[in-house]
């Protein structure tokens, strides 16, 4: 111990050296309030105690907006260390979602991981939903001359609840049949089925179903006219459709929209009766929809699209979640639709390619062509976005095509971008950046940067690569000749001289 002097901590182990493995550390949920957000890395498993640690943002540069602290690095009884990092972020930018990048730099090997926001998705509780069905034309076409109405009412919070059948606004003691409330799901549930002549249904006369109890109290009124206006067709032309995400939209907004879509509605037709919900089916998790305003088709009827929004992890995640229909006024049964991710085959990564203007368009001193070639991905979701000094592109100022099947590799797309630009700005040397994003990349997005230099610098260094290799090759040879060559002749004059 004098060697190191008195006071010194000596650690002796057998572990070899070790680089760090890091895990996120995230913020409780509702500490969003202020203006910085407090997050974290871990570092565990590293020898020997020298790791750095650094931040970066969502574009994975420096930013000074990140302020951080490292805390003093523990031994561990299997003779490693571990340490972590705390950085002060943005609370905007952690709201919205934005990554943030943690790196250690160690002697053994350095690491970086993707810290960011969880999300989490609200459990919404299911509301009491009633509904009457009317009969189809063809159910009074028996012997009876009659059929049946149904009024059904679910999701009830308990079992105190009545239901009466009214015709013309006056209640009816017989001629139906109704069920006492049973256990379903989380709630209570109520059905009833009356019994109506051909006659009756046919006279337009109106038919009620009122439930009662103490939190909930309803009436619903059909009659052929209503469930029919106008003798518009009430089913064969209705179509529900589910709708998934585009990678494009997760890949910018870091959630999930789920899209059903009812089209083909009639314009006049009320809408207080639809009733549209996603759920999540591993758990019948009911999630929060919001119903969007009709729009209109080229055949003069509407569509109303109902959507919600889950974690990108939960689509990720091969969950199932179903979007569910009820428009008495439409529809005469709901229709269900299910919604999963599509697994595609095995991943590939795209390859990135900006082409930058030829001589000839740089010459005419008008406008010039940049083109970003995205090849050789799977599956087929992608974004793309350009930069103009790393400031984005408006949309509506570069073509972007649909991705399409390779010719000559099944299962693999590619897709193509044009940008038109300033040949003044390409000639003062400004820059442009493709930024591909594919669920297939290491970090989910990469990036292909071009300007004036880099093009000619480019043109330097990798003009027919494999003949300057060859030109490389030709040069070694012929000088390792003039070698040889020259060692022979000192040797043969020193042979001489002797």
């Amino acid at each position: 111990m004098r060697y190191w002097g008195t006071g010194t901590q000596v650690t002796v182990t057998t572990v070899p050296s070790a680089a760090p493995s890091l895990f996120p550390l995230i913020a409780s949920p509702g500490s969003e309030g202020s203006e910085k957000v407090t997050i974290g890395c871990l570092a565990k498993n590293f020898l020997p105690d020298s790791v750095t640690f650094s931040w970066n943002n969502k574009n994975n540069v420096s930013d000074s907006t990140i302020t951080s602290k490292k805390f003093p690095s523990v031994l561990g009884s299997g003779g490693t260390y571990t340490a972590s990092s705390q950085a002060l972020v943005p609370s905007a930018d952690w709201t919205n979602y934005d990554p943030f990048y943690c790196k250690a730099d160690h002697p053994s090997g350095n690491a970086v991981i993707r810290v960011i926001r969880g999300c989490e998705t609200p459990e919404v509780l299911p509301n009491p939903e009633m509904s009457v069905r009317a009969p189809p034309i063809q159910a009074f076409f028996g012997s009876y001359l009659n059929a049946t109405i149904t009024c059904s009412v679910v999701n009830l919070p308990s079992s105190k609840y009545t239901l009466q059948w009214l015709k013309k606004g006056q209640v009816l003691d017989s001629g139906f049949t109704t069920t006492q409330p049973i256990r379903e799901g989380r709630g209570y549930s109520i059905k009833s089925e009356l019994i109506v002549t051909k006659r009756d249904w046919l006279s337009d006369i109106t038919f009620s179903c009122a439930v009662n109890g103490k939190d909930f109290n309803d009436t619903l009124k059909i009659n052929k006219n209503s469930f029919c206006e106008g003798g518009i067709s009430c089913n064969d032309d209705v179509r529900v459709e589910a709708i998934p995400p585009s990678f494009a939209d997760i890949f910018q907004t870091k959630v999930a929209k789920l899209t059903c879509r009812i089209s083909n509605v009639p314009l006049e037709l009320d809408l207080s009766a639809l009733n549209v919900t996603w759920t999540k089916e591993s758990d019948q998790t009911l999630l929060k929809t919001e119903l969007g305003k009709p729009e209109d088709q080229a055949n003069g009827l509407t569509y109303i699209d109902a959507t919600a929004t889950v974690c990108a992890t939960e689509w990720d995640s091969d969950e199932t979640f179903t979007c569910k229909v009820n428009f008495p006024g439409l529809l005469p049964e709901p229709i269900d639709k299910t919604l999963k991710k599509v697994n595609d085959g095995p991943q590939s990564t795209p390859a990135v390619y900006v082409l930058p203007p030829t001589s000839e368009e740089l010459a005419l001193r008008e406008t010039a062509t940049l083109t970003c070639l995205v090849k050789g991905f799977s599956p087929k979701g992608i974004f793309l976005q350009w930069l103009h000094n790393d400031q984005p592109v408006n949309s509506a100022d570069f073509y972007l095509s649909e991705p399409k099947e390779e010719p000559r590799t099944q299962g693999k797309f590619f897709v193509y971008s044009i940008l038109y630009i300033s040949e003044s700005d390409w000639s003062h040397g400004d820059r442009y950046t493709c930024v591909v994003g594919h669920e297939a990349l290491p970090m989910n997005s990469t990036q292909k940067t071009v300007d004036k230099n880099t093009v000619y610098l480019d043109g330097i260094v990798d003009v027919d690569d494999e003949e300057f290799q060859n030109i490389s090759s030709i040069l070694s040879t012929f000088i390792i000749l003039f070698l040889v060559s020259l060692f022979y002749s000192a040797t043969v004059t020193v042979i001489k001289v002797k």
